[in-house]
């Protein structure tokens, strides 16, 4: 899964709220160069395993797409999901066409109707674009082409972007992202073959350029 917005696209799901349960929905736009329009991208909801510093994207959205929590929003930002649990930590995200998103995290009670309704800022405004090279401490590397899942969640911000592996060799592709800091979550294949996920704390400084390493230990 090297590009996770054209994966969640592929995956979307076109899903009727059941007549049971809690509920989300809500109207989301977004900024872009300035100008507010209706979000074009889709909802997620998971359910998390744990809130922000121990929080698996990966497991998160494998849970939406098994239980048909992805909708696209319609052409006036809107949707719905329902039949929700109730006292169990959901991850909710809005994934937008351009590789970036928004994401929270709530519990909601029995029979409940949550409004998110919101306006994305510009992920692009004051963002940073460069390289980042996978270390390993061991001295053991990934296998070209072989980076299957990576994303950026913000622990210090809310924003999560979709990162490029397509470099090979470890090499991830930073393309516009906000600076702050992150927990960068990883699958891959090494070069001898081992299957691998990882989540790294990183930090993203605003006056980056050039390429970061990034130590797996």
């Amino acid at each position: 899964m090297k590009n996770i917005t054209k994966y969640i696209s592929i995956v979307t799901f076109a899903f009727a709220a059941p007549a049971f349960g809690a509920e989300v929905n809500g109207n989301i736009k977004q900024v872009v160069e300035g100008a507010v329009s209706n979000a074009k991208g889709c909802a997620v909801i998971g359910e998390a395993n744990d809130i922000r510093a121990k929080f698996s994207h990966r497991l998160a959205l494998s849970d939406a797409m098994a239980k048909k929590r992805i909708v696209q929003l319609d052409e006036n930002g809107q949707f719905s999901i329902g039949g929700l649990p109730h006292e169990q930590w959901l991850y909710v995200t809005f994934y937008l066409d351009g590789g970036y998103g928004k994401y929270m995290f709530f519990k909601l009670s029995d029979g409940e109707v949550k409004d998110v309704s919101q306006t994305i800022p510009d992920a692009h405004k004051n963002a940073v674009t460069f390289t980042g090279k996978l270390i390993w401490s061991g001295g053991e590397q990934f296998d070209d082409d072989a980076i299957l899942f990576s994303t950026i969640v913000g622990l210090d911000n809310d924003w999560e972007f979709a990162i490029s592996g397509d470099l090979g060799g470890g090499a991830l592709d930073f393309d516009k992202v906000q600076p702050g800091s992150y927990r960068l979550e990883i699958s891959g294949v090494t070069s001898a073959g081992v299957d691998v996920h990882k989540m790294l704390q990183i930090n993203i400084n605003p006056n980056v350029k050039d390429q970061i390493n990034i130590t797996i230990p």
